[in-house]
């Protein structure tokens, strides 16, 4: 008997197989059509013409709070790699323990978004990470203090010679902006979906393929799709019934603030769902503690569903699988205002190896993605 007679005479005696193949093959055929690929970060480093020398540079500027004008945040205080991305407060905060208008979106994979902010207000991470260091409330940087307090750090002058050493001035706001976005294009986090998508049906169970399949019976694939499954397009946030005052404050209008559009008014990026498990609390105002609550008020108000406890359970399942593996990123020894140390902590080659280290092992914490480079800091 053939292969192919044997797995048919199987699921002809055994129907309850039979359903599950169907079942796996019909959210198989879906998820490849509304989603795409996971890019490598190498691939995305090639795409931006990036190098490796202006990786290295992004990392050090991310991780060190002297990039804030009082020398007391960092991109990584509200980007916090152990905790998804993000900082797990409803709002983030800034100078003077002023606290932003708006939850902290995921820094992973977010090369990957079509734009930047709630209100799609910068089109790159390039323009993302300007708006934060120059941002009175953030990291309150003007153009020219960011200047001087770089220039006054004999190891970044030096390593933003060699990052753009055809420029006539290569320590400028661009430069800072271009090799912090180099260094988050690299916090790309693959997942079992990631595998399962690619064509290995047997990365998720049977209940994480059920939960994907509630996803798209409730239509949660129109908005959250494509690459990040999320974060390539804008919708309104109250599409058939209008949230509550608590999940969307009535003074933020997200786009139409900054378009001055009428007809945007509580338009918003759709977030993507990668890692979406770990990084709470949700929505533009962080106003829902848990994903459960979040997928019940996203059911309701963009779908007019009321989700059971079963379908819920099955969804919640899905969406853990979309949890990856954060990427091991040493934190750098910070470059000393005295010219006679050492300028340089790290070799950039051994830098980019550890950025750019294959996915570990199935089982490993999500959560260990940080190795500190050296424990004085």
């Amino acid at each position: 008997m053939s292969k192919s007679a044997f797995v048919g005479a199987a699921l002809f005696a055994f129907p309850c197989l039979a359903s599950e193949a169907v079942l796996i093959q019909q959210v198989y055929d879906q998820a490849t059509a509304y989603f795409a690929p996971l890019p490598t970060p190498q691939e995305l480093l090639r795409e931006n013409d990036y190098s490796a020398d202006m990786v290295d540079l992004g990392r050090h500027l991310f991780f060190d709070t002297r990039m804030s004008e009082a020398e007391d945040i960092s991109c990584a205080s509200c980007h916090d790699l152990t905790l998804g991305g993000t900082d797990g407060r409803p709002t983030s905060m800034g100078r003077d323990d002023r606290f932003g208008a708006r939850n902290a979106p995921t820094v992973l994979n977010a090369a990957l978004n079509i734009d930047q902010f709630w209100d799609a207000r910068a089109p790159n991470l390039f323009e993302q990470v300007k708006g934060h260091v120059l941002n009175p409330i953030d990291m309150a940087h003007t153009q020219a203090s960011l200047f001087q307090t770089l220039q006054g750090i004999p190891g970044y002058v030096l390593r933003f010679n060699s990052a753009f050493p055809n420029d006539a001035q290569p320590l400028s706001l661009n430069n800072f902006a271009t090799t912090v976005a180099a260094f988050e294009t690299t916090l790309i986090t693959p997942s079992r979906f990631d595998d399962f998508v690619a064509g290995d049906t047997s990365a998720l169970t049977l209940d994480e393929i059920f939960g994907m399949q509630v996803f798209f019976d409730l239509g949660c694939a129109e908005c959250h799709n494509g690459v990040n499954l999320g974060g390539n397009s804008q919708n309104y946030f109250g599409i058939v019934a209008e949230p509550s005052n608590t999940h969307r404050p009535k003074d933020d209008t997200g786009v139409s603030a900054v378009t001055g559009n009428i007809h945007d008014e509580y338009l918003f990026r759709v977030p993507s769902l990668r890692n979406i498990a770990i990084t709470g609390p949700y929505f533009h105002s962080g106003s829902a503690d848990t994903l459960a609550e979040a997928v019940q008020v996203m059911a309701k108000v963009q779908l007019g569903s009321e989700i059971n406890a079963n379908d819920l359970e099955f969804l919640l399942a899905f969406l853990n699988t979309l949890t990856g593996e954060i990427p091991d990123v040493m934190i750098p020894n910070r470059f000393s205002r005295s010219p006679q140390d050492p300028p340089i902590s790290q070799d950039p080659s051994t830098l980019t190896q550890n950025l750019l280290l294959p996915r570990a092992p199935a089982g490993r914490n999500p959560f260990v993605g940080i190795i500190l480079d050296d424990q004085s800091q």
